[in-house]
């Protein structure tokens, strides 16, 4: 069952911090999706990318909820037109690892108790 996404504005208005390719960062207009949400009357519409240490092709993405699942949307949109063909897989797999990352994030501000998929990666296990 897909994810119910939510308008509630203290999920919304919360922070998100996830990893995402660089690759996925480049194929959308930053700026733009910053104006966009300007204009909406979005409360702190910025977007803050930093440097994953030890990772040149990842950088780290911080704002706020509802900036987050505007990236998502611009990814979704750039998968839409992207074909799917060997040459750009490498792409679309970086489109896919960034939804997902914006998706544990989003999961982790609905429901900030529950483990998510992106901190399970993390939690040592005793079945290896």
């Amino acid at each position: 069952m897909p994810v119910q996404l939510t308008t509630n504005p203290a999920v919304l208005g919360g922070d998100a911090r996830f990893v995402a390719p660089l690759a996925a960062l480049e194929a959308i207009t930053i700026r733009t999706i910053v104006s966009e949400a300007t204009e909406d009357g979005v409360d702190e519409p910025g977007i803050h990318l930093h440097a994953v240490e030890g990772d040149a092709g990842q950088a780290e993405v911080a704002c706020r909820v509802e900036m987050a699942l505007r990236l998502l949307c611009a990814w979704m949109e750039v998968a839409a037109h992207t074909p799917n063909d060997e040459g750009n897989a490498p792409l679309l797999r970086a489109l896919r690892t960034a939804a997902v990352a914006v998706y544990a994030a989003y999961d982790a501000a609905r429901d900030p108790e529950r483990i998510s998929v992106g901190e399970f990666a993390h939690v040592p296990s005793s079945f290896k």
